[in-house]
């Protein structure tokens, strides 16, 4: 005697497998392990400057550079800082009124980075928006890191180097 296989528990499992489950909000990122990473074009909240809070989601940082390399605020005075309990979360930096600028293809480089604090470092398509996880695996610490642009029409590279901080 053959046995059929019901269509619609495979098909639940597949869904509850691959963490659709219905009447749950779509996560705005997905573990890097499984090779996904949040949209380039997801709608981020600011990441939390200077502050205690921590960033308990995904954020964005606004870069804005002008033609000689100079940098405003908020990138060139912010202090990104993630509490334990902010553990994965993904930052992008979002190039704003910064025409004829993208990132560099190392657009946010780490030295120094041999604990694997940071990993998932991505640059999106558009050159406008880079994206890297922030592990935070329980080493408290400072970590600086740079912040590098290319002017598309002088090949010049700007650079900046703000800070980390891991509680």
């Amino acid at each position: 005697m053959k046995t059929l296989v019901q269509p619609f528990p495979i098909a639940f499992l597949i869904l509850v497998l691959s963490g659709c489950v219905p009447g749950e909000p779509r996560p705005t990122s997905i573990p890097i392990e499984m090779g996904l990473f949040p949209m380039c074009s997801d709608s981020l909240p600011a990441c939390n400057q200077d502050s205690d809070a921590g960033n308990p989601t995904n954020c964005a940082v606004p870069v804005t550079v002008t033609g000689n390399c100079v940098f405003s605020t908020p990138a060139k005075d912010m202090k990104l800082i993630f509490r334990r309990s902010d553990q994965g979360r993904f930052i992008r930096w979002d190039l704003t009124d910064s025409p004829g600028f993208t990132f560099s293809g190392d657009g946010i480089f780490i030295p120094g980075n041999q604990g694997r604090q940071f990993d998932g470092f991505k640059l999106c398509p558009d050159g406008q928006r880079y994206i890297v996880r922030n592990r935070n695996t329980g080493q408290p610490g400072s970590y600086q890191y740079s912040i590098r642009l290319i002017n598309e029409s002088t090949g010049i590279q700007c650079e900046l180097d703000p800070w980390f901080y891991n509680r």
